[in-house]
């Protein structure tokens, strides 16, 4: 249909990565047909291109205009939302903004939500009220992940671009970075979503089709399973020998063999039935619930009152994290306390890839599709965080990129997160209540490395509040350190080193912090904690950017160095004049080329070991 057309319902379709009007027009021609006399319109937003820079929420922002002006002009009865893959997610955004939900958080805080301040204008719409049903093709409703991926190819492309999108400033990362998975616009709307569920009563029907042959697109999402209370609110629909792209390929071509024919037929009849509501077409391709019990979580449970992740840090597999949470569960259940835990591990994090700020980042995305799923099984739940090492970073981060978290205590050990972290915005703004940090008398891991990266704090994003504790820039009426009835305390110091902070001594005091609140004493009652750090430590910490220099001058000198030499000794080029001056050069230089050879992988295994191990 036509823009001067007159009509009483309004279908918005939002296309995917690289989608276009042409490449949908199956679709349109099948909600033309699905619903006679209606206005279908498919705007080309910059998502069409592969290299499009332009914000997601802005994106939502300009289809919510364009509807805006479409219902001024015609006044719409109804209006029925359709996407595909990352348009999916889009056209789910805009329901959610349009309908006015609540912000239980301040989207537009400057420091913590510069992508969704485009969005922070946005009032509610009357228009939200017409719409109908929400329709999906392949929603990507978690976003994507190098891990969906089905080849090491594909999967190293994946990754490249995941690390390129993360060096690059945000006004030049591309589109389908924010599609991510844990990423900061997909973890806003699957929370938003949330409490648009929670605050809206009659909201519109939601669809999601997926192909039995998509690999991208997830089937078992929690959120709309979590969420729904039947299928008046949610049906998923499955399309046989349906792709992820040929899944919006309706129409029968004349060279078409027989058997591709009949399966686009029959997945023509399928996605008709449920736009005509004519159940007998596609009953029999529901997908309920129960068929992904081995996969889902159970059904949300709101008598949850508090909820505690613990998470585990660098070189570490994490076993101790599930230890502690009993001990936390136990304290709780004497207190009359109804708490659960969570205590997910990202595996074994060597300290070479923690050192690059966009793996850590990706464990920070990580971590929010978890917290998301924690929200959707836990509603009413008040969610709490124990970090030890990385982990402390993966709390921190998350406060600064995602304004719709929070945590009403934080209990830090061996933490990472730099000293100036402004904690005070968040304290104000009721996303955190109380912060504890330990300080450990002898923790050389944080003393050498994130606080020997000060210097480059900007880039590296790392700091040593587990060796120096946090300053306080902000009025010791907010931040209290050291005492108990503060919302940011910390503890100097516990007895011995980069794990002191999370040992056993200690897992009474840390379960009755986070049941109660109250913070960990010292004194002669505690005797684990120590009156002073140890003076050695104090002094690496110190000197600790000039050893990380000299360090990382070293192996990348030495690598360089054995490369050089390797050539020499297979004879792509000479030895310098001044080798023969000496006989240790001498004899280096005129070392064999297996001997080279094997210096060179000795160099390289230590590269894995770094990397992987270490």
């Amino acid at each position: 249909m036509g823009e001067t057309s007159k009509s009483d319902t309004l279908v918005y379709v939002v296309h995917g990565l690289r989608g276009s009007k042409k490449k949908l027009s199956e679709l349109i021609a099948l909600l033309e047909f699905s619903y006679p006399d209606s206005d279908v319109r498919v705007t080309e937003f910059a998502h069409r291109s592969l290299f499009s820079s332009k914000r997601a929420t802005e994106i939502v922002t300009e289809i919510i205009e364009e509807i805006d002006q479409a219902d001024a002009l015609q006044g719409f009865k109804r209006i029925i939302l359709v996407g595909h893959s990352m348009g999916a997610v889009l056209a789910r955004r805009v329901l959610i903004e349009a309908s006015g939900t609540p912000h239980y958080w301040p989207e537009a805080e400057p420091k913590t939500s510069k992508r969704e301040q485009a969005l922070a204008h946005l009032e509610a719409r009357s228009w939200a009220k017409k719409i109908e049903r929400l329709v999906m093709f392949a929603s990507i409703s978690r976003g994507w992940s190098a891990t969906h991926t089905k080849s090491p190819l594909q999967s190293f492309q994946w990754n490249l671009g995941g690390m390129v999108g993360h060096l690059l400033p945000s006004k030049r990362r591309p589109t389908l970075f924010d599609f991510r998975l844990g990423s900061p616009f997909i973890v806003q709307t699957r929370l938003r979503w949330l409490d648009y569920c929670r605050t809206i009563e009659n909201r519109p029907q939601v669809v999601q089709f997926l192909g039995t042959k998509d690999d991208v697109a997830p089937p078992n999402d929690t959120i709309d399973f979590a969420t729904a209370k039947g299928p008046e609110q949610f049906i998923q629909v499955e399309l046989p020998h349906s792709s992820h792209s040929n899944m919006l390929k309706f129409y029968v071509k004349i060279i078409a063999d027989s058997a591709v024919a009949e399966q686009t037929v029959a997945r023509r009849d399928i996605v008709q039935g449920v736009l005509t509501d004519d159940l007998e077409a596609y009953e029999d391709h529901i997908v309920k619930r129960e068929w992904f019990s081995d996969e889902l979580p159970a059904p949300p449970d709101a008598d949850v009152d508090d909820l505690v992740f613990v998470i585990h840090g660098i070189r570490d597999r994490g076993f101790w994290t599930k230890k502690i949470a009993a001990r936390i569960k136990e304290h709780a259940a004497e207190k009359g306390v109804n708490l659960v835990s969570r205590t997910p591990s990202y595996g074994y994090f060597a300290i070479l890839p923690f050192l690059l700020p966009w793996v850590r980042r990706q464990k920070v995305e990580w971590f929010m599709d978890q917290y998301v799923e924690a929200a959707a099984i836990y509603p009413e739940a008040r969610m709490h965080f124990l970090g030890h090492s990385n982990g402390t970073y993966l709390a921190a981060r998350a406060l600064n990129d995602y304004p719709a978290i929070s945590f009403k205590r934080i209990f830090f050990a061996g933490s990472v997160v730099r000293r100036n972290f402004e904690w005070a915005p968040l304290v104000g703004a009721k996303r955190v209540e109380k912060i504890f940090n330990v300080v450990a008398t002898a923790d050389w891991v944080v003393a050498i490395f994130p606080y020997g990266l000060r210097p480059f704090q900007k880039f590296f994003d790392l700091g040593g509040a587990g060796h120096v504790g946090f300053e306080t820039p902000v009025p010791k009426a907010l931040y209290q350190m050291d005492l108990p009835g503060g919302p940011i305390g910390t503890r100097d110091y516990v007895e011995g080193g980069h794990s002191a902070g999370r040992e056993e001594e200690l897992w009474k005091d840390i379960a009755n912090f986070f049941v109660t609140g109250d913070v960990i004493a010292a004194g002669k009652d505690n005797p684990f904690f120590a009156p002073e750090q140890k003076p050695i430590w104090r002094f690496i910490g110190k000197i600790s950017p000039a050893l990380v220099g000299t360090l990382a001058t070293l192996i990348i000198g030495f690598g360089v160095f054995s490369i050089w030499a390797t050539g020499i000794g297979l004879g792509l080029w000479t030895a310098p004049e001044w080798s023969t001056d000496s006989a240790f050069w001498s004899a280096w230089f005129e070392m064999s080329a297996p001997g080279h050879l094997i210096v060179l992988g000795l160099y390289a295994a230590f590269l894995r070991f770094m990397a992987i191990r270490f």
